[in-house]
């Protein structure tokens, strides 16, 4: 996989999401409740981590806010889990020689399709969109979460394909891939100085792509394979 080339929106977003001028973005909320979450999202402990947020959200005297922010953490922490790596993401963030396109570098980027991966992403798009009145941060984290979602879904449909054969995505997923990708560029937008990069017009970009292919997004993933539908 070719990691080093990053101008991909996925990896990007999640930089945002776990820094903050240096400082972890969840390093403020110390409450007792969630300081063992904390400290194992931190160590790289997502079982640990999702352990102590869903037994933190139990709590029935939580404020609004404290809901809020655990729920963005129990987010991170299933995202995390699904093998997305922020260290060598962020290591390996040099720009390389370019040449893929946006779909190529999401996909090579995008963890393995397995039913795990699939379940905690879409747990953390829940958790995520349930959230009233998110914050630029949060919405980017959100953004990021619909993108994974969506290009997970896809990789499933080509993980079953052998190797030059065509990828058959029936109409009900690519109606749900296609609504992830709408949802992605929407949260996006919301971002504000959170996407400076426009990675919200990229997602867009790429969904505008899906709805004016002929083949819908059945063809266009094809296409963007290098799959012959001639046969």
């Amino acid at each position: 996989m070719i990691i080093s080339r990053l101008i991909p929106i996925v990896f990007i977003l999640l930089f945002f999401i776990f820094q903050s001028c240096g400082e972890n973005i969840f390093s403020s909320f110390d409450q007792d409740t969630t300081s063992e979450g904390d400290s194992a999202l931190n160590s790289g402990d997502y079982d640990a981590a999702i352990a102590a947020y869903e037994s933190a959200l139990d709590d029935p005297s939580l404020s609004a806010s404290e809901r809020k922010e655990i729920q963005e953490k129990l987010a991170s922490a299933y995202m995390g889990r699904t093998g997305i790596d922020i260290i060598d993401i962020i290591e390996n963030a040099s720009g390389g020689e370019g040449g893929e396109s946006e779909f190529d570098l999401i996909m090579n980027i995008t963890p393995e399709a397995t039913v795990s991966n699939l379940s905690d992403i879409n747990k953390a798009v829940e958790l995520l969109t349930s959230i009233k009145d998110p914050t630029p941060a949060q919405s980017f984290q959100t953004g990021l979460a619909q993108t994974t979602q969506a290009f997970l879904s896809i990789k499933s449909f080509v993980e079953v394909a052998e190797e030059g054969e065509m990828v058959d995505i029936d109409a009900e997923n690519s109606t749900t891939i296609v609504n992830s990708l709408a949802g992605a560029a929407e949260s996006l937008s919301d971002a504000g100085d959170f996407d400076e990069e426009g990675y919200g017009e990229q997602v867009s970009n790429i969904n505008t792509e899906i709805e004016n292919h002929s083949g819908g997004l059945e063809g266009y993933v094809n296409e963007a394979l290098g799959n012959d539908n001639s046969n």
